[in-house]
């Protein structure tokens, strides 16, 4: 079995861990690999010489359709070098390759991280209904559609974007080691010069960008402090909206109470720093930092969208829209009186999540 596993960008983050979780489980099933990315080296370099790596150079994020183009004959020619048995495309920007998939006759999986721009969730307009379009366009070309999530496959159905597919949740690996409270706490103080031992400390693991709405809980902590005044926000990630919280920080004189750490490699095992991890984003697919504060036994709450119910039940989500149905659950975890979250153990197995993966190259 020769699988070609393609992502836009091959930099640090999320997405890049599970794929690399994926891949090292199938190179362990005796599968050879090969990897094709956009940017970033990060991936490739941590899988070494265990995988063959491609960068191509028109993979990127872009609707300039020449570039598109350009990639699906750079796919092309990979695929008629390799000759996989299945192409697996992980990132909604390689989507296009399904066509050279399709042209090269060779089996596609696309695996849907979530619906971004067409999710529900997202702002509307005419760049949706078109994306909408490009999709159900794009998707004929795939043999099998896997989606993180049920709610994102009963939306795609709904919005005929595809006639049937299947669902493989995310997963974290079973082996990923989380550093203590006390660990964590003490690597933020020497690296940081923040004292957060007597704190309690909310807040999140990602991107700093619109998706996330991380804006929002910066007022949250402003309110906060008139009930919990030890309240701390923790926000591990770096990107585009990082000027926008630092001023929001100044403006509500809350330099005291929050960190911003930008970002931190492998910083997954560092989230029992949390007392509360908060997931307010506009929407998701399946979070893997939810599913890391999942493994490792953090309370969590997160906006009703995407997979987030799926992870944390119906106590635990609040509806997107709704600021102080979220406030509320901060203030109850920083009081002390919001329960923990109900975990299935093995729901999220990376072992159940790499079989499955493994059937649907086997079909």
């Amino acid at each position: 079995m020769k699988v070609l596993q393609v992502i836009t960008k091959g930099e640090l983050g999320g997405a890049q861990n599970l794929l690399y979780t994926i891949i090292t489980g199938m190179i362990n099933k005796g599968a050879e690999v090969v990897l094709g990315y956009g940017s970033g080296t990060y991936l490739a370099n941590k899988l070494g010489s265990r995988v063959k790596s491609f960068k191509f150079r028109y993979l990127r994020r872009s609707y300039n359709p020449i570039t598109g183009i350009l990639f699906i004959i750079e796919l092309y020619r990979v695929i008629q070098d390799e000759k996989p048995d299945v192409l697996h495309i992980h990132s909604s920007n390689a989507l296009l390759g399904a066509i050279a998939g399709k042209l090269a006759g060779v089996k596609t999986v696309f695996t849907l991280g979530g619906l971004s721009f067409i999710d529900p969730s997202s702002k509307g307009g005419v760049g949706k209904f078109l994306l909408v379009f490009v999709y159900r366009f794009l998707l004929r070309y795939v043999d099998v559609p896997v989606f993180v999530c049920k709610a994102n496959k009963k939306y795609a159905l709904k919005k005929k974007l595809i006639k049937s597919g299947l669902v493989v949740y995310n997963a974290v690996d079973e082996d990923y080691v989380f550093l203590d409270k006390t660990s964590t706490r003490y690597f933020f103080h020497k690296k940081y010069q923040v004292e957060l031992e007597d704190k309690f400390v909310f807040g999140s693991i990602g991107r700093l960008a619109y998706p996330k709405n991380y804006s929002v809980l910066f007022y949250d902590l402003k309110n906060l402090l008139r009930e919990v005044p030890n309240a701390f926000l923790l926000l591990i990630g770096d990107g585009p909206e990082l000027k926008i919280y630092q001023r929001i920080v100044k403006k509500l004189k809350l330099e005291k109470n929050v960190l911003l750490t930008g970002s931190i490699e492998d910083a997954g095992r560092l989230i029992r720093a949390f007392d509360l991890f908060v997931l307010p984003s506009f929407y998701e697919g399946l979070s893997i930092t939810l599913l890391e504060a999942y493994m490792a036994k953090v309370v969590s709450i997160g906006a009703d969208v995407g997979g987030n119910v799926e992870v944390l039940g119906v106590n635990h989500v609040y509806p997107l829209d709704n600021d102080e149905a979220r406030l509320r659950m901060i203030k109850r975890a920083g009081l002390g009186t919001l329960e923990d979250n109900q975990r299935v153990e093995g729901k999220f197995s990376s072992k159940v999540m790499i079989e499955q993966y493994w059937s649907i190259y086997l079909r």
